[in-house]
């Protein structure tokens, strides 16, 4: 599955049936992190639709299907200082009855260099996958 991390930005634009444990485990070889909390087992479309444990800001646009076949993106890959409506917001938690969420942008943070050290010397000795 590809998708493009932007270390510079600190920005991931994923799509919707990535899983949270996937999109972790290729952050943390970067030193970066999402704020995404939620079972590792869910898909990104499924923690931004349900609501689950997301701050509203971290999210910088999504990529949509509507029912009709339609596909729209709202927002974007950086956080922009203008007035209007930021569409994101209304799908966000609406359980994907208004469209279904294909690719998502999101603000990611970066990890303390020692946290990261560690995590990688953890993962490499107990291999996990």
């Amino acid at each position: 599955m590809t998708y493009l991390i932007e270390a510079d930005d600190l920005v991931a634009t994923v799509p919707g049936t990535l899983t949270l444990k996937d999109l972790d485990s290729d952050l943390i070889q970067q030193c970066l992190i999402s704020t995404l909390l939620a079972p590792a087992h869910y898909t990104i479309a499924q923690i931004l639709a349900e609501d689950w444990g997301h701050d509203a800001r971290q999210v910088l646009g999504l990529g949509l299907k509507h029912a009709s076949g339609l596909h729209t993106k709202t927002g974007g890959k950086v956080i922009k200082n203008v007035s209007g409506y930021d569409l994101s917001k209304i799908y966000l938690g609406s359980c994907e009855s208004l469209a279904k969420i294909e690719t998502a942008s999101l603000r990611l943070e970066k990890l303390p260099l020692l946290i990261c050290e560690l995590s990688l010397k953890l993962e490499r000795e107990l291999d996990l996958d």
